[in-house]
């Protein structure tokens, strides 16, 4: 029986207590045999949430040299490193669109996985198919997903949040409608390329066959509904207008 264990998320714990079932799921007073939840076997690369993560810290690190510069900038003898560097439009363009796109997608992220968590929960059998009957899943079952859920989801969308709250404690001076556009275009258009790398990069399924793109999605993420990354998109779009005309 496949354990919640087999997520790469998932923290190592016993789950071979006598007082819970292997996989977490019961039947009545039993264990439900040949039920699991339907988590691929490709391992931590195969989730959007991984290649989210990791941008976010990069975005973190990149904003706390953002805001060391700035600090510097603000130096009586800092003028020349002000106009010629924080004030120059395309460093402005090039730095906060490489900030802003993994925060803003975190923010994205985490909106999409309570979605996926909230209306798309599911069990399947063996065969693939979903289990329709009455079952119950262990507190130790329960507590490990909301941990993933906290890891993977929840603190790096609070991360993302910060920054761009930093962003906005740091901004310098005003540029021309034109560039804050272009800044917005730039932030959509890095957060599609890292969708597109993750989306063109293969997984193997259970059959060692290869997925990518619609497949891949549907794949990993237990065939959502497509409206839920609808939703992210819109997101991303409408933060990264509002990040490069009125906030950073």
């Amino acid at each position: 029986m496949e354990s919640l264990l087999t997520h790469p998320w998932a923290p190592f714990k016993n789950f071979d207590d006598e007082d819970t079932c292997p996989n977490g799921i019961f039947k009545a007073d039993t264990c439900a045999d040949g039920v699991k939840y339907p988590v691929p076997s490709a391992g931590k690369a195969a989730f959007y949430t991984t290649w989210s993560f990791y941008t976010c810290m990069i975005s973190v690190g990149l904003f706390l040299v953002y805001l060391l510069m700035t600090l510097v900038g603000k130096g009586k003898k800092q003028t020349k490193f002000r106009n010629n560097v924080l004030n120059n439009k395309t460093f402005q363009l090039i730095m906060i669109g490489l900030i802003a796109m993994p925060a803003l997608n975190s923010v994205g992220v985490l909106s999409t996985s309570q979605l996926l968590l909230a209306k798309n929960f599911k069990l399947i059998n063996e065969d693939g198919t979903i289990n329709k009957d009455k079952l119950a899943l262990s507190t130790k079952f329960f507590n490990t997903s909301m941990n993933i859920n906290l890891d993977s989801h929840i603190v790096p969308g609070l991360l993302g949040i910060c920054v761009l709250i930093g962003l906005a404690l740091t901004r310098h001076k005003q540029r021309p409608w034109k560039w804050n556009l272009g800044i917005a275009c730039f932030i959509i258009l890095l957060n599609l390329l890292l969708v597109s790398l993750w989306m063109s990069v293969p997984v193997m399924d259970d059959d060692d066959k290869p997925l990518v793109w619609i497949d891949k999605l549907k794949y990993v993420y237990a065939d959502p509904a497509g409206w839920f990354f609808i939703v992210q998109f819109a997101m991303v779009v409408i933060l990264a207008f509002i990040i490069s005309f009125r906030v950073a």
